[in-house]
C-alpha cells in the first residue's frame, strides 16, 4: 500500500518532498537522500501499531502516541528513521512545513492502516471473524478483567469525554452479530466440527477459507437473505485480493463464490441445521450482547449507540449496516413494558438500554472501582461501581460457564450503606455477600443503584 506504484504512493511522495526540504534547511539534517527518506517513512508508515498519531503542533506528542512511533521504530538507531519519527511528532520545532509533515504523517498512517489492516488483511484472516474490526487486534482476542478494568481506569483519567461505541457505519459486523460470533470461540472444537459438516453437505466447490467465511457470516447475520450474504461475502473476497479484487475480479471465483451462498438457502438438510446450530448459541449469544450493551452504557466515557441497535442487530459490513430505521416503530415499542413479552431478546435489549441511559440522565456516574466476585465462577462475573452507588455486574464467557455447572456458590459483595436495586428487574438486595445466582436470575447482568436508609 505505500509502494511506490501504490494507491498512497502519492501522499508518500508528498511527505518525502518535505522532508528533503526541511533536512536542506538544517544542515543537522541535510545528509538524509530521498530513497532513505522514503524507505524509512515506509518502515514507520507500515509498523506504526495504532490508527494514527494524534499530533498537534506545538503541543507535546501524548505519551500514548510517543510510545507507538517508538514501537514503530523498532529499535532502529538510524538516524533517518529517527528523523522521521521526529517530525511525525512535531518535535522539530514549528513552521508551516513542519506542521504540514506531522498532519499528513498522521492521516497517511489512517489511510494505511484502513487499507492495508483492515481493507486487506482483515479480510485475509477468517479464524474468527469477529476479531477483524475496525481498531481491533485480533492477536489479542480477549481482555482480562484487569486489563479491562485498568483500560476503564485510563479512560476515566485521560479521556473522560471520549466517545464509546459497539457499532459504527464502518464496523464490518455489528456489536450482535460479533456477539453470537464470540460463542464460537468458547466451543472451537465442536465449531470447527459443524463447519466441516456443512462444508460437506454444501458439496464440493469450496475452498476452506471461502467456506470459513461463508459458514461464519451466515451465524453472524442469521436470519439473513440471500442477497445479503451474497453480497458481504463478494465485498470480503474482494477486499481480501487474493482470488479476486475491484479493480480485476476474476468472475469465475465469483460466480462459484456466489452460487455457493445462495445454494445453501435450497438444501433441504443444511439451512435446518444452521438455523439449529444459531438456536443452540442463542441463550449464550443473549449473555453476551446484553453484557455489552450495558457495560458500553456504563463504562467511563459518552456512549454512541448506532441507529437501531437499541434493539439486537444482526448487519453486516457496508451497505448492509446502513439500512433505514423505522423510528415510528421504535417509538411504540418504547411504551411496551418488559413484562408484555417476556424473553423477547428485543424487547430486553431495548428495556436495558432505555433504562441505562435514564439512568445516567438523572444521575452522574462516579470514579470507576473494580469490583470482584467469590467462588467458584467468579471469573465468569465482571463488575465494577461507578461511584458510591451505581454497580454493574454482567456475565463473561457464558457457554464455559453453563459447561462448568452455573454460578454455584459464586458471591459479589455489595458495599454497605443501603439497600440496592437492581433498576432491571426493580428488585432489591442488602448490602454485602449476594448469591450471583440469585442477582443475575432474570438477566444475565444487573444495573444496581443504592438508596440510603432513613
Amino acid at each position: 500500500m505505500v509502494a511506490p506504484e501504490g494507491e498512497l504512493a502519492a501522499e508518500v511522495e508528498r511527505l518525502v518532498r518535505l522532508a528533503v526540504r526541511l533536512g536542506a534547511a538544517e544542515p543537522a539534517y541535510a545528509d538524509h537522500p530521498p530513497q532513505r527518506l522514503r524507505a524509512a517513512l515506509q518502515r514507520l508508515l507500515t509498523g506504526y501499531p495504532a490508527y494514527r498519531p494524534y499530533v498537534r503542533p506545538g503541543e507535546p506528542l501524548p505519551a500514548a502516541s510517543a510510545e507507538q512511533l517508538d514501537e514503530a521504530l523498532d529499535g532502529s538507531a538510524d538516524p533517518t528513521d529517527r528523523l522521521v519519527a521526529d517530525l511525525a511528532a512535531g518535535r522539530l520545532g514549528r513552521g508551516p512545513e513542519q506542521d504540514e509533515f506531522a498532519a499528513r504523517f498522521a492521516q497517511t498512517a489512517a489511510a494505511v492502516a484502513a487499507k492495508g489492516v483492515e481493507d486487506t488483511a482483515f479480510y485475509r484472516w477468517n479464524a474468527l471473524l469477529s476479531l477483524n474490526e475496525v481498531g481491533g487486534e485480533p492477536a489479542r482476542p480477549g481482555l482480562r478483567p484487569e486489563d479491562f478494568h485498568a483500560w476503564c481506569h485510563y479512560v476515566e483519567r485521560h479521556w473522560p469525554h471520549t466517545m464509546t461505541v459497539l457499532s459504527t457505519h464502518d464496523t464490518k459486523r455489528s456489536a450482535d452479530a460479533r456477539a453470537r460470533l464470540a460463542v464460537l470461540a468458547e466451543q472451537p472444537r465442536s465449531w470447527a466440527a459443524e463447519a466441516a459438516a456443512w462444508s460437506t453437505a454444501a458439496g464440493p466447490g469450496g475452498d476452506r477459507d471461502s467456506d470459513w467465511l461463508l459458514w461464519q457470516t451466515l451465524v453472524a447475520a442469521w436470519p439473513v437473505t440471500p442477497e445479503r450474504l451474497v453480497t458481504a461475502v463478494l465485498k470480503a473476497a474482494r477486499e481480501a485480493k487474493v482470488h479476486t479484487s475491484w479493480t480485476t475480479p476474476d468472475v469465475r471465483f465469483e460466480r462459484a463464490l456466489a452460487d455457493r451462498a445462495r445454494a445453501v438457502f435450497g438444501h433441504p438438510g443444511l439451512l435446518p441445521r444452521v438455523e439449529g446450530y444459531v438456536s443452540a448459541l442463542a441463550p449464550y449469544a443473549r449473555s453476551n450482547t446484553l453484557s455489552a450493551a450495558l457495560l458500553h452504557l456504563t463504562v467511563p466515557g459518552v456512549p454512541d449507540l448506532y441507529q437501531g441497535s437499541e434493539e439486537p442487530l444482526h448487519t453486516l459490513v457496508d451497505p448492509d449496516n446502513r439500512g433505514v430505521v423505522d423510528l415510528g416503530a421504535l417509538a411504540v415499542r418504547l411504551t411496551d413494558s418488559p413484562a408484555t413479552r417476556p424473553g423477547d431478546p428485543a424487547r430486553e435489549k431495548l428495556h436495558l438500554t432505555t433504562t441505562a441511559l435514564h439512568l445516567r440522565k438523572t444521575r452522574a456516574l462516579g470514579a470507576h472501582r473494580p469490583l470482584t466476585a467469590v467462588g467458584p465462577a467468579a471469573d465468569h462475573l465482571l463488575a465494577f461501581g461507578r461511584g458510591a452507588d451505581v454497580v454493574t455486574a454482567v456475565t463473561r464467557l457464558p457457554y464455559g460457564l453453563d459447561r462448568a455447572g452455573g454460578w454455584r456458590t459464586t458471591e459479589l459483595h455489595l458495599p454497605a450503606g443501603g439497600r440496592w436495586t437492581d433498576e432491571l428487574t426493580e428488585r432489591h438486595f442488602p448490602p454485602g455477600p449476594v448469591p450471583v445466582a440469585d442477582l443475575l436470575a432474570a438477566y444475565p447482568v444487573a444495573l444496581l443503584t443504592r438508596r440510603s436508609e432513613a
